[in-house]
Formats: C-alpha cells, structure tokens, sequence
C-alpha cells in the first residue's frame, strides 16, 4: 500500500516515514501541498498522512482540500490542536482519523496498523 506523507518539519518527517514503512506501507514525502496533489494525483494513495503544516497554513482546511481531491484515500491527521481532531472526528468520515499530538509511537503504530487492517477490508470487497 501506498502512503504520501505531508510533514513541515524534517525530523518528524523522518520519524513518521520510518514508522509508516514499519506497518507495510511504502511511502513518498512531500513539503508542499503544491507537491502533494501533483505527487497524489498521478495515482489516490491509500493513506494520505498529514503532520504539521507551515505556519501559514491552516491545518483543516489542508486537510479538507486533500479529501476533496482523493475521497477514496485515508487521511489521518496528526495535531497539536485539540480542535481540529474534534472538527474531524465530528464530520464522520470513516477514511478520516486525527491523532492528538503528544502521543507515543505505539498509538501512532496501533493506528496505522488499524488503517492498513481497515483498507484491507475495503479492498477485499
């Protein structure tokens, strides 16, 4: 399975690669969400992953644009903002997750592994 990785910070981009190729999947990173849906664009990943944004970026609305673009990819969001996983959680989406940062690499590994469990299914019906 194929995971695209938009992370503004270099050292937890590196983390985050490492732990998403760990659960199986190959991934590509990008930096901008210019790369992002060329990168995207040429073939829906299964698993959008989306960490900190620059900060003139507002992290939803990256977030909603990458699901219009690709409503059959997973779109998980890592924040530091309370808000945005509740505006998240509130839509219902079951191809949209947020994870409240700080969290410790399991749960982040628990969630992937869910995700690629979850997209297992989908494919297989």
């Amino acid at each position: 399975m194929r995971a695209i990785i938009f992370e503004y910070e270099q050292d937890l981009e590196e983390l985050l690669g490492y732990l998403v190729s760990k659960e199986g999947f190959t991934f590509e990173a990008v930096e901008s969400p210019g790369d992002l849906d060329t990168l995207a664009l040429a073939r829906s990943p299964e698993l959008l992953l989306l960490g900190t944004c620059p900060p003139h970026q507002v992290q939803l609305d990256v977030a909603q644009q990458l699901r219009h673009l690709h409503p059959d990819s997973f779109l998980l969001v890592l924040s530091t903002n309370r808000s945005v996983c509740s505006d998240i959680r509130q839509l219902n989406d079951p191809l949209f997750e947020c994870l409240e940062a700080p969290f410790p690499p399991k749960i982040l590994r628990s969630t992937l592994q869910g995700i690629r469990e979850f997209l297992g299914t989908i494919q297989d019906s």
